[in-house]
């Protein structure tokens, strides 16, 4: 992915190219696996997966459905969010691509309200 100079390159980028590098891939189901199986992931309180890994020297830790959203759609906006559909990201972990949407701020909080 080419960027201009001017273009700031987001987390979520720089992870999904860290991710490549290493041989990982991301599937349809919004399963993030290694080469040798499944990447480790922890919940939040919240119910959300996330995964963490070192990049440039210091952890980072992302929502795995802003993962999977960069790894198939590319970089998420400013002041945009990652939706689930179904609305039922606790606890039942449906990250697939197919139930992701970009949404604004406003309309997360609507959603979840």
């Amino acid at each position: 992915m080419s960027h201009c100079p001017t273009e700031e390159i987001t987390i979520e980028e720089r992870v999904c190219a860290d991710l490549r590098r290493r041989g990982c891939r991301v599937d349809e189901s919004g399963l993030i696996l290694t080469k040798y199986g499944l990447f480790p992931t922890c919940m939040s309180g919240a119910g959300y997966l996330y995964i963490s890994m070192r990049l440039d020297g210091r952890r980072v830790s992302l929502p795995a459905h802003r993962v999977v959203w960069c790894w198939f759609r590319g970089s998420i906006p400013r002041g945009m969010c990652i939706d689930h559909i179904d609305g039922q990201h606790r606890h039942d972990r449906d990250n697939r691509i197919a139930n992701l949407r970009l949404v604004t701020r406003a309309q997360n909080t609507k959603e979840i309200g």
